[in-house]
């Protein structure tokens, strides 16, 4: 590989060379079986780099690749015996792009995607593209053109580039790096794309409100022990993006990433940055006032109910359908209305309980039918649908 070294630091027998070279050579320059490295993973998931090709295509930087070369050339300025001791996941997805522009430059594009799929199969099969990707390029390339997606592929990436490890060394630095690597919890990367709501939701702890963040205990954890007025932040996050969609959500990386793209003047997210200080005060108020009235009619199953972040996301989509449906219902009143429904009406949470533990394990996800019933529930509750006493039951076995 044709590189340009920037700087140089030796570490006992090794060497690491700071170098860049263009990408589309870097991955001509890496042998069939890259990918068989026998101290590297297997291609994994992983939502944010199925999207690199928005990166490529808007030259935006792709963090530095550590390699490993069988020789440094400073004076030709070359590196060849390419092993990669970091960014495999990267490196499958560039050179899956790559190999994809290289089929598109001889498609007629101008056909249905069934049409194109039965004709490239064969070469997606092969080099070991799947369909997701191809048609990501074929779209980039439909909008841009085959030269820009060649330009895109030419711009400057940095490397590491290490000669003389050892095996050890070679394993050692791998580790060093995964750990470093180690992917964000999905919870915390919510909790930090709203942390500018975080001073608003504390100033209201004189009413008995506390957030209590990812990194100082996990969810899991936190709703088994959580006392009357602790709340988790990213929990309380996911239940106000509910709201404002009034349906249930899932905290996972396509919500983040969905969160981060959305740009527009009305998003969730803006939305929910921008919320007033009234509106904080209600929301907290109401949390603090659920919380004791759960406590006092259902003692600590009660609160540690409330504290699972599928139940306090199941309400608050209820709230927000309830707001959205009913004409000139403000969230104050729907709070203050939740609230008498609670008190009129037994939530039966030991039922709640029997029926979740029911749930065959091996045949749902838990969580989804969890929020789905606490949804429809209180959606039932909001509505006077329910006079006495919730049925659990129905809920569980039902579809949105």
């Amino acid at each position: 590989m044709k590189i340009e070294i920037l700087d140089t630091k030796s570490e006992g027998k090794s060497t690491c060379y700071l170098a860049k070279a263009g990408i589309r050579d870097y991955l001509n320059a890496l042998p069939d079986d890259f990918a068989a490295f026998h101290i590297q993973r297997d291609r994994t998931n992983n939502v944010y780099l199925d999207r690199l090709l928005e990166t490529v295509i808007q030259r935006r930087h792709i963090p530095t690749l550590v390699l490993i070369a069988g020789k440094v050339d400073q004076k030709k300025q070359n590196a060849t015996n390419l092993k990669i001791l970091d960014g495999l996941q990267r490196t499958l997805r560039l050179k899956a792009i790559a190999d994809s522009t290289e089929i598109v430059r001889d498609l007629n594009l101008n056909r249905t995607r069934s049409e194109i799929i039965r004709q490239v199969s064969g070469q997606l099969s092969q080099k070991g593209i799947d369909a997701a990707t191809f048609f990501q390029v074929v779209d980039a390339t439909t909008a841009k053109g085959i030269e820009e997606i060649d330009s895109c592929l030419k711009e400057t990436q940095w490397f590491e580039i290490w000669t003389g490890l050892s095996d050890e060394d070679q394993v050692r630095k791998m580790l060093l790096l995964n750990a470093g690597h180690k992917a964000v919890k999905t919870r915390h990367q919510l909790e930090l794309l709203f942390l500018g709501v975080l001073p608003r939701l504390e100033s209201h702890k004189n009413k008995k409100f506390e957030v209590v963040r990812e990194k100082e205990s996990s969810s899991i954890s936190f709703a088994k022990k959580r006392a009357v007025g602790e709340f988790h932040f990213a929990a309380v996050i996911a239940s106000l993006v509910a709201y404002f969609l009034g349906k249930p959500v899932t905290t996972n990386a396509e919500l983040v990433l969905d969160l981060q793209n959305d740009d527009s003047d009305n998003s969730t997210r803006r939305i929910i940055e921008g919320f007033s200080f009234k509106f904080t005060s209600q929301l907290t108020s109401f949390l603090v006032d659920l919380d004791i009235l759960m406590e006092q009619k259902e003692g600590s199953l009660g609160t540690q109910w409330l504290g699972r972040e599928v139940v306090l996301v199941g309400i608050f989509a209820a709230l927000g359908d309830f707001t959205r449906n009913s004409a000139r219902v403000s969230p104050e009143k729907a709070f203050s209305f939740l609230l008498e429904r609670v008190r009129a009406v037994d939530l039966d949470i030991a039922g709640f309980e029997q029926q979740r533990n029911d749930q065959d394990l091996g045949k749902i996800n838990v969580g989804t039918v969890n929020k789905r019933a606490v949804f429809r529930a209180v959606r039932d509750l909001l509505s006077n649908q329910i006079t006495n006493r919730v049925i659990w039951a129905p809920y569980f076995g039902s579809e949105l």
